[in-house]
């Protein structure tokens, strides 16, 4: 059963747990967090608004629970908001394979190009630095024709398979799109 709040008596929960951010009172904060977020039904809201309350304290827990938020918002299909949360996820960890992977896969789903490309020159850089592996390059881009094919026609894949493979600085993952069967 949900408690019915009197106008204004929930603003002031969340007045107070800014206050007690603002002090550095991690734990008051965490407690009174839990209480608030009972007013909430949308679990993946709640873990992603508890990860920037971890992220305010700079505590390595938020990963996780931006992770556990991007995660449900994309099995509940709501691609954009975990397409936001596993770009937070990035500025956090620039080069980390399974957001990089995720975010490909969500673009293609969604038919996004320039935000797929943006992501392929990510990939690049990680892949330049020796942060990404050749074989999760492959592996990555491969996944996401996939999940395009699925959802779109074999014309929307190859209308980006040759955007790709024409933009210039891919370099092997040029290589890897144009192996591609579609």
């Amino acid at each position: 059963m949900k408690h019915e709040c009197k106008k204004g008596e929930s603003n002031i929960g969340w007045f107070k747990l800014a206050q007690m951010v603002s002090r550095g009172e991690k734990e008051k904060a965490l407690g009174l967090f839990k209480l608030l977020s009972y007013s909430f039904s949308d679990t993946a809201y709640i873990l992603q608004i508890e990860g920037d309350l971890l992220s305010s304290f700079d505590d390595k827990e938020a990963i996780t629970k931006y992770q556990q938020a991007a995660f449900l918002y994309k099995k509940e299909k709501k691609a954009v908001s975990s397409i936001a949360v596993y770009e937070h996820l990035l500025t956090l960890e620039p080069f980390n394979y399974v957001f990089l992977s995720t975010l490909l896969e969500l673009y293609a789903w969604l038919n996004w190009p320039e935000k797929y490309i943006d992501t392929l020159k990510r990939i690049v850089q990680g892949y330049g630095s020796k942060k990404i592996s050749k074989d999760q390059v492959e592996t990555m881009v491969k996944n996401s024709f996939e999940v395009m094919l699925s959802e779109h026609s074999n014309d929307v894949a190859q209308s980006l398979k040759d955007l790709v493979s024409k933009k210039k600085g891919l370099g092997d993952i040029g290589k890897a799109v144009e192996r591609i069967d579609l």
